[in-house]
């Protein structure tokens, strides 16, 4: 859901800095690929739990008249402006709570 939520943020932010700019785009695509090892997740050992690297590429074709400081400033903005990528760049604290419930059994009704 990780990646998804990268591919989706890069792709939305792209087309709408794009969209900002008036730049039309011939093609776009986002490639996601990241590095885990199922086995910490599955408490099989002593190794990470969660992705150890994300890569990401996005590849856009513009109008042969869009080019120079124009296209540069597209991926630009588009980098910066894209919230999941920088949330995972910079990191955030987060809380997470869990909490157990039980229903009563049928002899304790």
């Amino acid at each position: 859901m990780l990646l998804g939520a990268l591919a989706a943020c890069q792709e939305t932010t792209l087309r709408m800095v794009a969209a900002n700019m008036g730049i039309e785009l011939e093609s776009l695509e986002v490639e996601i690929e990241a590095d885990w090892d199922a086995r910490g997740t599955l408490a099989m050992g002593d190794y990470p739990i969660g992705l150890t690297a994300i890569r990401c590429k996005t590849r856009v074709t513009v109008p042969h008249d869009v080019r120079g400081e124009r296209a540069e400033r597209l991926l630009r903005s588009a980098e910066k402006y894209c919230v999941v990528l920088n949330t995972l760049r910079n990191g955030v604290p987060v809380a997470s709570s869990f909490a157990l419930a039980q229903r009563p059994s049928r002899a304790e009704i």
